[in-house]
């Protein structure tokens, strides 16, 4: 889906190996090319819940999402994010897996000793993240770590969809909350 042969440091998203054209700042990608990559992004797990969430808006909530998208690629290893607040994007995971940590606040607090990690999540290929779809993770201190390479989607930020994205992750909260880690964890 990317490909960094060009240049690591700006990826080029391709479909069906054939690459779309790369993105300035301030370019807009053509019509044609956001209808291919929302075509190939429609079988998304997390895609078709925010369709069934959005309904009609769905259509245009996509498009624009797929106009403004850009790729980003990590290597093995690589810290995808450490705190929430360093978290200024939504992200679709194309490809690789991201092990989401949690250190609790006490751990933090105690100076001068190594704080206990746990693995709170993992994220794999289809996963949307962001610090909405996180935060509910409060008040540990996070940190996502990539498996292997991943190859990510930032999304443009789209207020219509940040509140569908929350009602689809919901389901999944409810179910993680029960782990002894999360115990702890805000209701909000």
């Amino acid at each position: 889906f990317l490909d960094n042969s060009v240049s690591p440091r700006a990826p080029a998203i391709r479909i069906n190996g054939n690459p779309l054209p790369h993105l300035g700042p301030k370019e807009a990608r053509a019509q044609a090319d956001v209808k291919r990559l929302r075509m190939a992004t429609a079988s998304v797990d997390s895609f078709r819940g925010l369709a069934q969430e959005l309904g009609t808006e769905w259509y245009e909530a996509h498009t624009a999402m797929c106009a403004g998208a850009k790729p980003k690629l990590f290597n093995q290893g690589a810290m995808l994010f450490k705190g929430l607040h360093n978290l200024q994007h939504t992200y679709l995971i194309l490809h690789g897996e991201a092990t989401v940590l949690a250190t609790s606040p006490e751990a933090v607090a105690n100076e001068g000793q190594d704080p206990q990690t746990a693995e709170a999540l993992v994220l794999q290929p289809g996963d949307l993240f962001s610090k909405g779809t996180l935060t509910w993770l409060e008040p540990l201190t996070l940190t996502a770590v990539a498996r292997c390479d991943m190859q990510l989607l930032e999304l443009p930020q789209l207020s219509k969809v940040k509140l569908a994205l929350l009602r689809t992750l919901h389901a999944r909260v409810t179910q993680l909350r029960t782990l002894p880690l999360l115990e702890k964890c805000s209701d909000t």
